[in-house]
């Protein structure tokens, strides 16, 4: 069985209150070595995902967490953080840009989803989306 890597993560609550949680995270599924594997762990509770890709494990999380009027203070929870189709195809979908309206998004910008920092904005999955669909929109005015 492959080892998973401990990440820690805070989760917000609805009165901005951090919750300390804890992320197991197997880029090869100890199941299925096409798939990966996320655990979330925090306050006597766990959820789980494998799936095809990390950042599409982590939404289902945090749709999860959502029902509880949850969020996790990660990079990719982050509003403005969003993958490409080839960042997800490389490295097991850990990847994700870090998007500025009406700017292309570069390598430098690529950061793990996993990461913290002080520019995090926490979101829901649609927030997220939405502000990548603004960032797309964005792109074709210029």
């Amino acid at each position: 069985m492959t080892q998973a890597e401990k990440i820690t993560v805070d989760i917000i609550n609805p009165n901005g209150e951090k919750i300390a949680a804890q992320i197991l995270v197997w880029e090869v599924a100890p199941q299925s070595k096409e798939k990966v594997k996320l655990i979330l762990k925090f306050a006597g509770r766990q959820l789980h995902r494998t799936d095809t890709d990390l950042f599409h494990a982590l939404v289902f999380i945090r749709q999860e967490l959502e029902k509880d009027n949850l969020l996790l203070n990660c990079y990719g929870a982050s509003k403005h953080v969003y993958p490409s189709a080839m960042a997800i195809n490389m490295g097991a979908g850990e990847m994700a840009y870090k998007l500025t309206l009406g700017k292309k998004a570069k390598t430098e910008d690529l950061v793990s989803i996993f990461d913290v920092g002080a520019d995090i904005v926490p979101a829901t999955v649609n927030q997220q989306k939405d502000f990548y669909n603004d960032w797309l929109r964005s792109l074709n005015q210029e």
